[in-house]
């Protein structure tokens, strides 16, 4: 989320906790544990920008019934999306299966910024996970992390996850065999198929984002 990562004490991260922010395996996670993924869908996010004044800000929806299931109040999973310098405020709906909210502060374009980049940072704040829905449109998901020491990207989930099963491969190869007779083996064989190419290419992505320098030692 383009902000340093602070140092907490103890903090717990269980591995199926984990697996509940990964939505590409939502439905390996509901057979297993016979719940949904720790997610709740964004609904019509959109980019509003007055030429007038050149400020641009953001709106977004949620589903009633998604709150209800999750059993998380609208205070709290407005602190799932917010930052120190970018807020968000409820607005009336016309949707009555929905709740509307959109950014308390809109930002002023400066020079030669665009509403994407005056919003850029704040979107990144709001730790949203990108995936295919059932009619093959991009949808924005926000995972609930609220019970976690601190928010964590998407792509350090999945990082996380896939270092943990390589630490088995390589230093206890016979609790894989243990985990391949295991019910829970349609969840790692899952994240296995279906989140590698897409690792890889968050990977390449963050590698052309960062400006890397090669250091020759003699």
């Amino acid at each position: 989320m383009r902000s340093p990562c602070p140092q907490i004490q103890r903090a717990s991260l269980p591995l199926k906790k984990l697996f509940s922010y990964c939505p590409e395996i939502s439905v390996e996670y509901a057979r297993i544990f016979g719940g949904p993924v720790q997610t709740i869908d964004l609904y019509k996010p959109d980019l509003f920008y007055d030429k007038t004044s050149r400020e641009a800000w953001l709106t977004f929806s949620i589903k009633r019934e998604e709150l209800r299931d999750y059993r998380i109040s609208v205070p709290s999973f407005l602190r799932q999306v917010q930052t120190q310098r970018s807020t968000y405020a409820e607005v009336i709906s016309t949707d009555a299966a929905s709740r509307k909210f959109q950014s308390t502060v809109a930002k002023k374009l400066v020079r030669s910024d665009t509403p994407w980049s005056a919003l850029h940072t704040d979107i990144l704040g709001m730790n949203l996970i990108t995936h295919l829905s059932r009619e093959a449109k991009i949808t924005y998901s926000v995972p609930l992390q609220e019970p976690l020491p601190l928010r964590i990207p998407q792509l350090v989930v999945s990082y996380t996850i896939l270092f943990w099963l390589g630490s088995l491969v390589r230093y206890d190869p016979h609790s894989v065999h243990s985990l391949i007779d295991s019910p829970y083996w349609i969840l790692l064989d899952g994240f296995m198929t279906q989140s590698r190419v897409w690792l890889l290419e968050l990977f390449e992505w963050a590698l052309y984002q960062t400006e890397t320098v090669l250091v020759t030692a003699r």
